[in-house]
Parts: structure tokens; C-alpha cells; sequence
């Protein structure tokens, strides 16, 4: 049984369903949460459907996450190397030192450092376009709705990873290894799963044109 929602999220969730068709909704993807890629799925386009970020737009965001990529990796010299282990409690105490490092180097980093007002209203235009019904249910279905985040702040580990269509995925720019893009109510983050450091976060990316951006 679906939880009860209440203030942005309940009208979050009746702006989705409001867009939705008056029929059973669509299926939901699997989880991307391995590994952030396209999947074949019916809410994914043929590339000759798909709009795409403005070039100087794109360069732009491309450059900022390839700086935050490059400091990360800087960041990481000296650290065990990362390795499949039998032992969670390892992985763990690697991500919080890698997490503790990052937030030295970031402090005071502001929201809109990355996901700057030009990138997120170019985003916001891409994801308008490419919303259909089966992408606003898959949004709704495994969304772990609003909850309070800020930049440099862990992605909490009772949170669930919502699903990102891969229709936004073939539109958006592609991120290097370790960062995913993921929506949180109808926010947009940008997640680093070396860290769980939350590293930008676009408030209102879609579907809640009522609610103040």
C-alpha cells in the first residue's frame, strides 16, 4: 500500500497524474541504480524523436562536471583501491573518507554550481519535451518523494533510487563513472555513488509548474 503524501509532494504527485491518461497506468522500468544507461523500454524514443541540449549549454555543463570529476578523482589518491568485498562495513568506511574529503574540498559550494540557472532551464525544456505518460509513471512509482537534501549532504541510505527513464537518459548529458542523475519528489539531483554525496540539486525539474522554482 502505497504511503500517504502530504503538502509539495500531494500536489506534486496530483500535478503527475493529472498529466496521466484516464487508463491503467504503464508498466515501470527495472532499476538503473547499477549502472546509469538507456534501457529498451516503450518510454524510450527512436534517436530520430529525440531533441537535445543546446552545444553551448552542453559544453558548459560538461565542463563543470569534468571539473568536479577530475578534483574527485585527485581526491581519491591515497584511498584503498576499490575492490568487490564480502564486507559491507569496508565499502562503507571508504565512501564516508572519500565523502569527508569532498566536502572539505566543496565547502560552501552553493546550489547552482553545477546546475546553474542557464543548464537548468535548458534541462527543464529538454525533460518537458521528452515527458510522456509512461515516463510521468515511472516517476510516480518509484519515487521516493521529497525529502530534505542539500548539496554536499549524503543521499540517505533508507531512501530508494528512483528509476531514471531512459528516455531522459539519452537527452541529458552522459555523466562520467560514479555520478547519476536521480529525482527526488519532482527535484532533479546530481548523486555521486562513489561518495553518496549529493553534489547539485535543480528544485522543480518537471511536472510541478504551480510550485515555485
Amino acid at each position: 500500500m502505497r504511503r500517504r503524501r502530504g503538502g509539495t509532494e500531494a500536489r506534486w504527485v496530483v500535478n503527475l497524474r493529472k498529466r496521466l491518461p484516464a487508463i491503467v497506468l504503464f508498466a515501470c522500468l527495472a532499476s538503473t541504480a547499477a549502472a546509469q544507461e538507456p534501457q529498451d523500454d516503450p518510454a524510450t524514443p527512436r534517436f530520430a524523436e529525440l531533441v537535445v541540449v543546446r552545444p553551448m549549454v552542453r559544453a558548459d555543463f560538461d565542463a563543470r562536471v569534468l571539473g568536479y570529476f577530475d578534483l574527485r578523482t585527485t581526491l581519491e589518491e591515497g584511498l584503498p583501491a576499490r575492490s568487490v568485498t564480502d564486507n559491507p562495513a569496508d565499502t562503507i568506511k571508504l565512501q564516508r573518507k572519500l565523502a569527508k574529503r569532498i566536502r572539505r574540498a566543496r565547502a560552501g559550494a552553493p546550489r547552482g554550481a553545477i546546475f546553474t540557472p542557464d543548464i537548468s532551464a535548458e534541462f527543464r525544456r529538454i525533460l518537458e519535451i521528452e515527458t510522456t505518460p509512461e515516463v510521468l509513471s515511472i516517476l510516480l512509482d518509484d519515487n521516493p518523494g521529497s525529502f530534505s537534501h542539500r548539496v554536499n549532504g549524503d543521499y540517505p541510505k533508507r531512501k530508494p533510487l528512483a528509476t531514471m527513464p531512459g528516455r531522459f537518459l539519452l537527452v541529458l548529458p552522459v555523466l562520467p563513472d560514479g555520478l547519476e542523475y536521480r529525482f527526488v519528489g519532482p527535484h532533479l539531483i546530481l548523486h555521486d555513488t562513489r561518495a553518496n554525496v549529493i553534489l547539485d540539486t535543480m528544485p522543480c525539474a518537471i511536472a510541478c509548474p504551480d510550485l515555485a522554482r
